[in-house]
């Protein structure tokens, strides 16, 4: 017996330009999404059978919200789901920067690439909205120096400017030396060398001997 099947679909709205929403109907046919209007989902479905339509990933400056998402399909396409995306307020995430004698690059949330020359407070340039999580860390680190996340290095943002990113710099530590000087390096490597050949000769000699 043919069944017909029928498209599942709506309309997007007020979504920002450059941005993406994710949506998906019965946390199985994911639908992304980068223009505003009409949308349909790929799987079709049966007279009867239900839908539920979900944003699974919001947009990174934007909340959307699902109207008429959820119902059981008659004898025609769905096209009654609406997805309307909103403006919400975001925020800087930044902290302090200390000890630093050069250049130093960070990143947050693996992106968003900051590169810093002087000591103080420091911002990076996309903020991020209450909810997002934020990940800072030393991408590369100045000639010389070790730099670290001391505290405040990742978090949940939580309706107000991220301040407390500690990073402190100091002088990279070299290995100590071995008391002379480089040119010494090769000559110590053939004295161990030869050591090395004249013991496994008297040990082969030893073998020979006593066998």
């Amino acid at each position: 017996v043919d069944v017909s099947k029928y498209n599942i679909g709506g309309n997007l709205t007020n979504l920002a330009n450059g941005e993406t929403v994710t949506l998906e109907n019965n946390q199985v046919d994911e639908l992304v999404r980068s223009d505003n209007g009409p949308f349909t989902f790929t799987v079709q479905l049966a007279q009867g059978e239900g839908y539920s339509v979900e944003v699974t990933e919001q947009p990174a400056t934007q909340d959307c919200v699902v109207t008429n998402g959820t119902g059981t399909v008659g004898d025609s396409d769905v096209n009654t789901v609406g997805v309307n995306c909103v403006d919400v307020p975001l925020y800087t995430i930044g902290g302090n920067i200390s000890g630093l004698d050069g250049v130093v690059t960070l990143t947050n949330n693996g992106g968003d690439d900051l590169v810093v020359s002087g000591n103080g407070p420091f911002e990076f340039s996309t903020p991020l909205k209450s909810s997002a999580t934020y990940f800072v860390r030393v991408k590369i680190r100045p000639s010389g120096q070790v730099c670290r996340i001391v505290s405040g290095g990742n978090g949940v943002v939580a309706d107000s400017n991220v301040t407390d990113v500690v990073i402190e710099c100091e002088e990279a530590q070299l290995p100590p030396s071995f008391g002379g000087s480089i040119s010494d390096v090769p000559a110590l490597s053939r004295w161990g060398l030869l050591v090395m050949v004249l013991t496994l000769g008297l040990l082969a000699f030893s073998q020979r001997r006593f066998n």
